[in-house]
């Protein structure tokens, strides 16, 4: 671990509870640890729920754009399931923000992709996979700028080198459904793939409820978003598959999207 990554890892660790151990959904062993999000990069991590109720992880990347995943904002019928509230820095009954959503994207190609899955719910196919991402615009700032987490500003060439650097490991932290009210952090986790701009897969330690959640990757010694938690396999797959997480690398369109309906909906 190189001097840079401990910079921004090691507040984290001096704040950190061991997790609740043998969870048969994680990779064998446990490794999550709490942590409180009142430093970066964990202040900028916050929990989205849905207007169904659903609970995911989003990061906020600018002073009100939340950053999440796709299938938090579709039901189990397929149907668009819009945001109702984003909690940053959630940390039991407290929390430092309280961001109001009045704007989403979710990406055409993820919602025509969606079909009936075997026990209720909805299915990805995997030619959708890839468009599991999603943009929240809130109704007001919630934190200055410098408290928010930036992109990772490559392409996958340059994702790759990064990745190389840091020998392919990452952070993650989302609110896993264990533990909804806190915030939760598996410290250099191992990437195991990436391929191209699509996919990007890891053995970072997530649960329900981590849906969103950012992978931090240290880039100049400072951490950047390079992925979001997308997917994970079954408990009986765990042995042969990894989490899927989507690389922040096909953000432009949907992030013009959002300024073009700001203009179109300013005074």
């Amino acid at each position: 671990m190189s001097k840079s990554r401990l910079a921004w890892l090691l507040p984290a660790l001096l704040s950190a509870m061991p997790a609740v151990a043998g969870n048969r959904l994680l990779f064998g062993h446990d490794d999550r640890v709490a942590v409180v999000p009142d430093r970066r990069p964990w202040q900028a991590i916050g929990q989205l729920e849905s207007r169904s109720g659903q609970l995911c992880t989003g990061t906020l990347i600018a002073p009100d754009i939340v950053l999440s995943a796709g299938h938090c904002l579709i039901d189990e019928h397929g149907r668009f399931d819009p945001a109702v509230a984003f909690r940053l820095a959630q940390h039991g009954e407290a929390q430092a923000a309280l961001g109001e959503p009045v704007l989403a994207f979710v990406d055409r190609r993820l919602m025509d992709g969606l079909s009936p899955a075997r026990g209720g719910g909805v299915a990805i196919s995997p030619e959708a996979a890839p468009y599991d991402i999603a943009l929240v615009r809130l109704r007001a700032p919630i934190a200055p700028a410098a408290a928010t987490l930036p992109l990772f500003g490559g392409d996958a060439r340059a994702l790759r080198v990064a990745l190389r650097a840091t020998g392919w490991h990452v952070s993650q932290a989302g609110y896993p459904e264990d533990d909804s009210g806190h915030l939760k952090a598996h410290l250099d986790c191992k990437v195991s793939a990436l391929l191209g701009s699509a996919r990007l897969t890891h053995r970072c330690d997530t649960l329900g409820g981590d849906s969103g959640s950012p992978l931090l990757l240290e880039v100049a010694g400072a951490p950047v978003v390079a992925a979001v938690q997308s997917s994970a396999p079954d408990a009986a797959d765990r042995a042969r598959a990894d989490n899927v997480a989507v690389p922040v690398l096909r953000l432009g369109g949907a992030l013009a999207w959002l300024r073009a309906a700001d203009k179109e909906n300013a005074p």
